[in-house]
């Protein structure tokens, strides 16, 4: 019995059927090991090695259903990770990368 003279059901113990929202599309740590040695630790936009962002960007948002997969991901310094993001012609630049490594966009269809 608790303190409080009652003792509460316990909360049953149910499988998610899906991730949780915060967690979809998230980049593992080996997956980002994997984008950094694809990229060999250089930006792939500018090539410098250094001020180089934590993560991996995502070229398809996560917001936009992006997966956290190494065909989404991509090595990026900081500035060009500002440029990507407040740019249609960075996000273009990006997804025209991935298309020539990968041949296609996670199956997306690019921004005209």
């Amino acid at each position: 019995m608790s303190v409080f003279g009652f003792d509460p059901v316990p909360k049953p113990k149910f499988g998610r059927k899906s991730e949780k929202r915060g967690a979809r599309g998230k980049f593992t740590d080996e997956i980002m090991e994997d984008i950094f040695q694809r990229d060999g630790y250089r930006c792939v936009k500018c090539g410098t090695g250094r001020d180089l962002e934590h993560k991996p960007h995502h070229v398809v948002f996560r917001s936009q259903g992006g997966p956290g997969t190494v065909d989404n991901g991509v090595t990026v310094c900081r500035a060009c990770h500002r440029w990507a993001h407040k740019s249609r012609e960075g996000r273009i630049w990006f997804e025209q990368f991935i298309i020539r490594l990968y041949g296609s966009l996670n199956g997306a269809d690019p921004h005209e």
